[in-house]
């Protein structure tokens, strides 16, 4: 009996090192497409690929990679998290909270976001693995509930007053890049190296491919997708720092629409809704592509609701692609 668990567990191990690894090199694509897409603003616009245009729009992929990279998790597992633009918005109310409120410094108030998202990430992971409601109920139930925190803690009002060495966090270069995309860069490579060299990442596959299978292996599902929520709170928590000093205030509905942005740019950067499948590059990958479209279309002076139209189109072409792809393989 002890043989049998160890050869499933064997092979489960082995169908989620060749989906992680195929999945990888198949979704070189999205460089491509990248690519292309930067070509066709350039021709379009000669205010577009200018060095300061392109900073800009690495400034502006750092956000939503951040989140990216902890919605792939997520999804991989075959879960979903659609509270994290809220979670972000009560994690920088509580920031602004501790520091202009409570004067407590900037230390204890970036601490606090972080917190506050592992608290939110982990009350999620417990709704999904003791109460047994889906992530879609779940994550939802959290996005108004964090949103209302948001509100409360805020009184409806933003929260102006940080210091200058704060809002530098996301104004200022290193090496010539700005900070939040080598923050960003570094989450990647922490991130990548996670998924794909450890048993944790591993088993995230795993799960999100058959998760009755993981359990009969031996994998506690439980503790692990508590730990792929918690850390999707700990990366909305940070991501809340950097929109936070970006902006220069903390507003109650400050993340309001990022958790669309994440989804999508996991799904164009090949993770499949279905879980199983999905990689970090290709978090980042997409997470890039989301931005470039939308800072594209701003130098175009294209109105900026047709802009919320692109993204639902992008999310809804990666999905329908995935599933062709899918169709295709089962054939």
């Amino acid at each position: 009996m002890q043989q049998s668990g160890g050869l499933k567990m064997s092979n489960l191990l082995a169908k989620a090192k060749m989906e992680f690894k195929g999945g990888l090199l198949s979704r070189y694509g999205y460089i491509v497409i990248l690519v292309a897409i930067l070509a066709l603003f350039s021709v379009l616009s000669p205010r577009f690929f200018t060095v300061n245009n392109l900073m800009n729009i690495g400034l502006q992929a750092s956000i939503r990679g951040i989140l990216a990279v902890g919605m792939t998790i997520i999804i991989i597992s075959g879960g979903i998290d659609l509270s994290v633009g809220m979670i972000m918005s009560l994690a920088s109310i509580v920031l602004g909270y501790t520091v202009i409120t409570l004067k407590l410094g900037m230390p204890l108030g970036m601490l606090s976001a972080l917190v506050t998202g592992v608290v939110c990430g982990a009350f999620n992971g417990l709704l999904i693995t003791k109460g047994k409601l889906p992530p879609f109920i779940a994550t939802l139930g959290l996005t108004g509930i964090a949103g209302g925190f948001a509100l409360v803690i805020s009184a409806g009002y933003s929260m102006y007053g940080f210091p200058d060495s704060f809002t530098a966090i996301a104004a200022n270069t290193f090496l010539g890049l700005p900070i939040p995309l080598i923050l960003l860069l570094i989450i990647g490579v922490i991130y990548y190296f996670f998924l794909y060299s450890t048993h944790a990442g591993r088993y995230c596959f795993a799960i999100g491919s058959n998760e009755e299978a993981a359990k009969l292996s031996g994998i506690n599902v439980t503790r692990k997708k508590m730990i792929f929520y918690s850390n999707m709170g700990l990366l909305a928590g940070f991501a809340s720092i950097i929109l936070t000093s970006r902006i220069a205030s903390a507003h109650p509905a400050a993340g309001a629409g990022y958790e669309l942005d994440a989804i999508a740019a996991s799904v164009i950067g090949g993770a499949s809704l279905m879980g199983g499948e999905g990689s970090i590059p290709g978090a980042i990958v997409g997470a890039i592509i989301m931005a470039t479209i939308q800072n594209g279309l701003n130098v175009l002076d294209v109105n900026p609701f047709w802009q919320k139209v692109a993204i639902g189109l992008i999310l809804i072409v990666a999905v329908l692609m995935d599933q062709l792809r899918k169709d295709r393989d089962r054939k």
